[in-house]
């Protein structure tokens, strides 16, 4: 599938004494900024779109980490510098012909920045094994099933027991 393209999200992200975490089907602006004091960013970009072929996210990490997951069809190059801190270089590497290309770049004081590559998230798996009608029944099943508990505890609060006597 076509990964290029879209309306651009928001361009940072910021964590103080805090989280963020971005997933989903979401576009990566150019350029992305995350800061983090004290705080953790996420962000998983393995079901995201990109607005352009390349796109570069900047990093300043103060005693908080960030931690970017992508799929193994990305060409991601990192270069980073940590103080006292770590930025991981393992997730560089190249992608697939045509995939966007990721430049992770920034800086880690006493905090960490790791790049992980990840194959596809559970939500992606189930549609390629099950096709496109599967994650709408699971999710009818799991409401259902959620239906079935909440009558159950309604039914033990109201005669304290699960399964009522019978009348003979």
């Amino acid at each position: 599938a076509n990964r290029i393209g879209g309306t651009p999200g928001p361009g940072v992200s910021i964590a103080v004494m805090s989280g963020v975490d971005r997933a989903g089907g979401w576009v990566v602006p150019p350029r992305h900024t995350v800061f983090t004091l004290m705080g953790g960013v996420q962000l998983d970009l393995r079901e995201a779109r990109f607005s352009e072929r390349e796109v570069t996210i900047d990093v300043l990490a103060i005693m908080g980490g960030v931690d970017i997951i992508v799929g193994e069809d990305l060409e991601v190059e990192v270069s980073g510098f940590g103080f006292m801190g770590g930025f991981d270089h393992r997730g560089a590497g190249p992608g697939l012909p045509g995939s966007p290309r990721l430049r992770v770049v920034g800086f880690a004081l006493m905090g960490g920045v790791n790049v992980r590559r990840r194959g596809p998230s559970k939500k992606q798996r189930e549609a390629q094994l099950r096709g496109p009608h599967r994650e709408r029944e699971l999710r009818r099943e799991y409401r259902d099933q959620r239906r079935e508990d909440r009558d159950l505890r309604r039914h033990e609060r109201r005669y304290g027991e699960l399964n009522p006597p019978d009348d003979d």
